[in-house]
Formats: C-alpha cells, sequence, structure tokens
C-alpha cells in the first residue's frame, strides 16, 4: 500500500461504485474492505504529502455512498463512526506534520510555534503541536468532506441514521472547533450548519415536516452548545442562527417555545461575550418577533392579483368556518408565546442591562408597553392603563389580554428599576422619565377608586 499513492483515488471511486449497487454481497464485500483501510492502513496513506488530503477527501465520499445504501442500516451507521474516526486519524497525522516541521525549526534556532503555509490561503499554524484551523484552501479540503457528509446525511429518511449523523457532526465541531478561525467557522456556518435549518424559512411548502419536527430539537440544542463554547470566534454563525430562531418563533408553539428555549440560553451564556453589533441584532430580532406575535390571527388575510384561482385542496378554513374552540386554542397558543417573549426581554434586562445602550434598552422597554388605551378619572385626569378589547371579545380572550397586559406592565417596571438602581453615576434621563410616567400610572391605578368614592360621597352631602 506505501506505493499506490495517487492510486487511491481510482480504489475509492470503485468502491464508491460498489456502495450503490444492488447487490447485498457486492455491497458488504466492498464495505469490509473500506473497513479495513480505514481501521488499518488510513494513517499511512494520508501522511503521503502530495495524496494524502485526496485520498482521504475520497475515502470519506466512499463511506458516505455506503451511509445512504438504504439497505442495511447497520451498514450505514457503521458507515458514520468510520467517518468520524477518518477525521481523528487525520488530523494525527498532520499533528505529526506539523510537530516534524516544529521541531525542525527548533533544532535550526527558529521559533517553535510555526506557521505552515498551505497553498492558496491563510497560514496554518502549530500551538503546542496542535494545528490551528483557518479558512485556507488545504485545511477547506480536509474538513469539508466529513462536515457536508454528516450535514447530507443528518436529512436522511431513516431517523436513527439522522439522529447519529447529527450527533456525530456536532461532536466533531465540538471536540475540534476551539482550533476554527473565524473565517473558517465563517465557511461552516453558511456550507454545512445553516442548511441543517433551511426548511424552517419555508414550512408551508414542504409536504412532510415529520423529520423536520424530530429533529430540529436536538439540531437547536447542539447549535446552541456550540455557539456557547466558541464565543467570539463563531459570532457570524451565531447572528445566523439568531435569525433562524426568530424564524421559529414565528412558527406553532413547540417551535416558538424551541426558539425563545435557545435565545435564553445563549442569553445567559454567552452573552458577557457579545458584542455591541451582536446586540443590537437581538434586538432587532426581537421586535420583529413581538410585532408578528401581536398581530390578530384572526385577519383575514387580503387577496392578491398573484394568487392562483384554484385554491389549494388544503387551504386551511376561514375564520367563519371556524368555531369557538379552534379560535381559542389559536388565541390561547399566541398569549402563551408571547408570555415566555415577555419573561425573556425581563430575563435579558436582569443579566446584561449594563451591557445595552439607550437605543437598545429603549427598543426593548418599547417592546414590553404593549398596545393599551388610557382611562380618564372623574376630574378628567389620565387615571389607568389597559389593553385595547376589540369588539366581541369572549371572557377567556379578555382574560388572557389582561394577563399579558399585567404581565408585559410587571416586566417594564421590574426592568426600570434594575436599570435605575444599576445606573452609574446617575441614570440616563429617559429611564427618568419613563420610570416617573409608570409611578403615576400605578398611583392612579389604585388612587381612582378613591377619587371616584370621594366625589360619590360629596354627593350625597349636598343632596342631604
Amino acid at each position: 500500500s506505501r506505493n499506490i499513492k495517487s492510486g487511491w483515488k481510482n480504489i475509492f471511486q470503485v468502491l464508491n461504485i460498489a456502495a450503490r449497487d444492488n447487490t447485498d454481497t457486492v455491497v458488504v464485500l466492498a464495505f469490509d474492505l473500506v473497513k479495513k483501510l480505514v481501521e488499518e492502513t488510513l494513517l499511512q496513506i494520508t501522511s503521503d504529502a502530495s495524496h494524502g488530503h485526496v485520498a482521504y477527501a475520497d475515502c470519506v465520499g466512499c463511506l458516505t455512498g455506503f451511509a445512504r445504501n438504504k439497505h442495511n442500516v447497520q451498514m450505514s451507521l457503521e458507515s458514520v463512526r468510520l467517518m468520524t474516526l477518518c477525521t481523528q486519524i487525520t488530523l494525527q497525522s498532520q499533528v505529526a506534520h506539523n510537530a516534524a516541521v516544529s521541531a525542525a525549526l527548533a533544532a535550526g534556532g527558529g521559533a517553535v510555534t510555526v506557521a505552515t503555509a498551505p497553498a492558496g490561503g491563510e497560514s496554518g499554524g502549530v500551538d503546542n503541536g496542535v494545528v490551528v484551523f483557518t479558512d485556507s484552501e488545504q485545511h477547506v479540503r480536509l474538513w469539508f468532506p466529513v462536515l457536508t457528509g454528516l450535514s447530507s446525511l443528518a436529512a436522511d429518511s431513516r431517523a436513527e441514521l439522522r439522529a447519529t449523523a447529527l450527533s456525530a457532526l456536532f461532536s466533531i465541531l465540538m471536540h475540534y472547533g476551539h482550533h476554527f478561525s473565524a473565517q473558517l467557522w465563517g465557511i461552516v456556518s453558511h456550507g454545512v450548519l445553516l442548511p441543517l435549518f433551511e426548511d424552517v424559512h419555508h414550512l408551508e411548502e414542504v409536504a412532510d415536516t415529520a423529520w423536520l419536527r424530530t429533529q430540529l430539537a436536538p439540531a437547536i440544542d447542539n447549535m446552541t452548545q456550540l455557539c456557547v463554547a466558541f464565543m467570539p470566534a463563531i459570532a457570524q454563525p451565531l447572528a445566523d442562527f439568531l435569525k433562524v430562531l426568530g424564524t421559529c418563533i414565528g412558527q406553532d408553539e413547540a417551535m416558538a417555545e424551541m426558539g425563545i428555549t435557545a435565545i435564553n440560553k445563549l442569553i445567559a451564556d454567552a452573552g458577557a461575550k457579545f458584542s455591541d453589533d451582536m446586540w443590537t441584532i437581538v434586538c432587532r430580532i426581537l421586535v420583529r418577533v413581538f410585532q408578528e406575535s401581536a398581530k390578530d390571527p384572526f385577519a383575514e388575510a387580503e387577496p392578491t392579483q398573484e394568487s392562483s384561482e384554484d385554491e389549494p385542496a388544503h387551504r386551511p378554513p376561514s375564520v367563519g368556518a371556524m368555531s369557538m374552540e379552534e379560535k381559542l386554542h389559536i388565541m390561547g397558543q399566541r398569549h402563551r408565546i408571547r408570555m415566555l417573549l415577555f419573561r425573556l426581554v425581563q430575563d435579558l434586562c436582569s443579566l446584561h442591562s449594563d451591557a445595552l445602550g439607550e437605543a437598545q434598552l429603549t427598543q426593548l422597554l418599547n417592546l414590553l408597553a404593549p398596545n393599551t388605551k388610557t382611562t380618564t378619572s372623574s376630574q378628567g385626569t389620565p387615571a389607568t392603563r389597559g389593553p385595547v378589547l376589540p369588539p366581541g371579545s369572549t371572557k377567556e380572550q379578555l382574560k388572557m389580554m389582561h394577563e399579558e397586559w399585567a404581565e408585559a406592565s410587571r416586566s417594564e417596571v421590574r426592568f426600570l428599576l434594575r436599570i435605575y438602581r444599576q445606573a452609574t453615576p446617575e441614570p440616563e434621563a429617559f429611564l427618568e422619565v419613563r420610570l416617573v410616567e409608570r409611578i403615576v400610572e400605578v398611583f392612579s391605578k389604585y388612587t381612582a377608586p378613591l377619587e371616584s368614592l370621594g366625589a360619590h360621597s360629596m354627593g350625597e352631602d349636598d343632596g342631604g
């Protein structure tokens, strides 16, 4: 095998063709050969400076072909394990190569920490014998075969293979991600990670979303852990991921809860590393999801000129055709999502209000100022605020709207008090003004009934 060198490409291509054969005997024999090559000779194969990286890519592509074979799920799962093993073995050869260069330079009086020069890109380095991966052509060729292969298998029709491939993908990234440059993370994000969430943006166009819903929760959870672990290097992928989470919140209740939980964890565990630009993105996404959640769920969409005259048979029933139970179910979902959003903003303030600027604080405070109306006291002065209630609202709808209004008001006052106490040396003027307005409203709420009672008593005395 030492003398094959460039011949490995042809060998793996033949084995890849065998992986797609309809004869079980051929597939099993070919797979046993690939497995033997990976476990016994791959380190020797990939150590070749001229052809090792090509052989590695072809080997991973071959294993991806076996994993896609629908006839033997155990072989597919074993292929994923071997893909992970391939990465570990190949990285050993990379580390050994760079360690040898480092030792040679040290012996000749050079620096112990060195930078090799991959063709066509940035330099890669060795720090204490560990490769640092950049967006150089050499490093992209090293990582993309296994990462894109596992990413594609995470969309397989077999649930067990999807779960195994997704777990292997994030396990590799968690293990080696601390050696990725920010530029490489950007490439991995757009080429590997974001495609995992592509269908989230157009669920209405996807015929079968069962696979997405079963894999979405672990994908979001793994991506959240990845962002927490590797901030700030992973800042750009995080910004893209936040947009995905914002889209999830605009879907059904289960997906909305996943999105809100993930944003909460990101803010709690990685918020201290957020830049001002990242906080601006967070605030912008929160503004958008608040606006979407505040829309009337029963407003009929206006027909457009582009609308087809032939409506699909599965079109949801119009508002007029809905029963009261269906309407209350939709209202309940919307209500629970909004309550989670109010608490998310309150938690954000509790943890990171000192990192936010005036514009960002104002945006968040405005989110906690729900659509309200002001009543007047018997003296003609503003008394209390309350939610705007649409005509014909049921008792259940009124209760949910009052709960939202009360939660938003409580959150806003807590938000203001916390910022006011933390402000040094003096709070911003806009905070004082807003806090005073809310204090006046609270006093008005409790003094309005007393004013009314006093006016009533005076009327009785005059009449007597």
